[in-house]
């Protein structure tokens, strides 16, 4: 009889605290779960570009787990998407302090603090991040940015090389090589660079555009002209690209072709700016022609819309 009491007892004494550990266990799964769905739904409006209200909920998922280091993380991309620098690193920060040696996490603030112009600390986190993996590119490149922002052309180069060996088909780190033989105005340098930025975004117009700018920095004015057509053939409506077109045709002294160029654009609903910049091309062409009387015109009408600008 005493030992059925003493079990008795025994079992009074263990089922609550098996029950209470049950509960506690319980109540820590609906948490996890809770953060879970606030970070998935905090991502999910980061990528539909609402950003202030991802922002609130990742809040919400670090106010149920606040080691949802993740959250931290991208709660910090969203308000960098916002250029909200400042509070984009305090978020990063959150973020190292659960995984210190994160990479990513340590990517991601450097670039905020580069925006924010402290390039020093931008310079800790990307050797900390390359310590821990030397092939890391992306950090590379990120250094190289940080250090072109400096004016140190020489590590600049150095960095986006390195970056380049890492990854050679990573499109930013020859982006990042580009910017800095530019900034070196070293034309002829950068054409290799667009054209593997071109290879690599065969869809977009920017790096097409880009070489052609540089092309007529070296006066090469035929290439630059292809490369302006090929533009044209991925985006036939393209105001930056009909205005390079008629300003090439204009320099190549293909003046007819450039005033029918721009009485295209004319036609097309523009900006403000874009039409004073359309008007002046074609007088310019008009003049090349003799068709003074016609320049006039466009000058006259580009003038008073140039004024209304202003106002």
């Amino acid at each position: 009889m005493k030992k059925i009491l003493f079990i008795f007892s025994c079992l009074l004494i263990i089922c609550p605290v098996l029950y209470a550990a049950e509960a506690a266990a319980a109540v820590t799964t609906t948490a996890d779960k809770n953060a879970e769905e606030y970070y998935l739904l905090g991502q999910a409006k980061a990528e539909a570009g609402k950003y202030a209200a991802a922002v609130k909920e990742f809040d919400k998922a670090v106010a149920v787990d606040p080691k949802l280091d993740k959250a931290f993380y991208e709660k910090g991309n969203s308000l960098a998407k916002m250029d909200k620098n400042d509070d984009a690193i305090t978020a990063y920060t959150e973020a190292k302090k659960l995984k210190p040696d994160e990479g990513k996490y340590q990517l991601a603030e450097a670039a905020a603090y580069r925006k924010s112009k402290k390039f020093k600390e931008a310079l800790i986190d990307l050797d900390a991040a390359i310590k821990n993996n030397q092939n890391y590119a992306e950090a590379w490149v990120e250094k190289s940015l940080t250090l072109l922002d400096m004016t140190n052309t020489p590590d600049a180069h150095w960095s986006a090389d390195r970056a380049i060996a890492a990854s050679p088909e990573l499109a930013d780190a020859w982006s990042a090589k580009k910017d800095i033989l530019l900034a070196e105005e070293k034309y002829a340098q950068v054409i290799p660079c667009y054209d593997k930025l071109i290879e690599a975004y065969p869809e977009k117009t920017a790096p097409i555009l880009g070489k052609a700018d540089t092309l007529i920095k070296l006066e090469k004015y035929d290439e630059a002209l292809d490369c302006v057509h090929a533009a044209l053939k991925l985006a036939p409506k393209s105001v930056e690209a009909l205005l390079k077109q008629g300003s090439l045709l204009h320099t190549l002294d293909y003046n007819f072709e450039a005033v029918e160029n721009y009485n295209k654009m004319l036609k097309m609903k523009l900006s403000k700016q874009a039409r004073v910049e359309a008007l002046q091309g074609k007088a310019a062409a008009l003049i090349s022609l003799e068709k003074q009387e016609q320049a006039d015109k466009c000058l006259k009408q580009a003038i008073q819309l140039a004024a209304k600008i202003k106002k």
